[in-house]
């Protein structure tokens, strides 16, 4: 429980794929091992006339999958409205066997929109495409009395490029004009970024457009890839 209990925190605080997956396997592995091992305490007592006990226990086990999908659904309405008025909601839904949670409604077009400008790659690291991650780097200028709500635009932008292929964003301010900030992402390859291309949709226009809205002139893109010194 207590490698569960760490995984489940560090899940919450890391962004890097690679080291997800190594601790999600951690959580994995606790948490079969702890169920293995509940069961095989637990079953013994069925021989000795503690069914009720066993049931009881399965009940509490399964039971929880339901309250944990439907606490969701309860918390939202409960901090806008009372506590009494989903008690009585939830309790209807309970006597109908059923406790729904709705997904948000959402007119969001999920059209492709592809609309960014391919490079112009020089023939010198045509051949290095495929080799090691890709650096995209975004400068911006911004309007002096917009950077609060650029800031915040971009973080809600970081969201899109994470969901694309990202592993890792961040924004940076330049120390030598006032105004100026760079965005960078990493994605893992060059073939990974130009798939990012394709997964851009229509409801993430006018996310960026609200972004340009902000800043001063056209932002300046530069796609860098990573060259491993040890090879040269």
């Amino acid at each position: 429980m207590v490698i569960l209990d760490a995984a489940i925190v560090a899940i919450a605080r890391l962004n890097q794929l690679s080291t997800l997956a190594l601790v999600v396997l951690f959580s994995g592995a606790a948490w079969v091992l702890f169920i293995s091992l509940i069961n095989a305490l637990v079953h013994p007592r069925s021989r000795l006339g503690a069914s009720a006990s066993v049931g009881g226990f399965h009940a509490c086990l399964h039971g929880k999958f339901c309250l944990g999908k439907c606490s969701l659904g309860r918390g939202r309405p409960a901090s806008q409205r009372s506590v009494g008025s989903i008690l009585f909601w939830s309790w209807d839904n309970w006597e109908r066997h059923a406790c729904p949670v709705p997904l948000p409604d959402s007119h969001a077009d999920l059209s492709p929109w592809n609309h960014w400008r391919m490079p112009l790659i020089v023939k010198e690291v045509s051949g290095e495409l495929l080799a090691g991650p890709v650096l995209v780097t975004i400068e911006y200028n911004v309007i002096a009395e917009q950077e609060s709500t650029f800031l915040k635009a971009m973080r809600q932008y970081s969201r899109v490029r994470r969901r694309d292929g990202a592993y890792q964003w961040g924004i940076y301010r330049d120390i030598e004009v006032a105004n100026r900030f760079v965005k960078i992402f990493l994605v893992h390859s060059w073939a990974e970024h130009l798939r990012q291309h394709e997964r851009q949709t229509k409801a993430d226009c006018e996310l960026e457009e609200q972004v340009y809205s902000y800043v001063e002139a056209e932002p300046k893109v530069r796609h860098l890839l990573y060259v491993d010194s040890t090879k040269m």
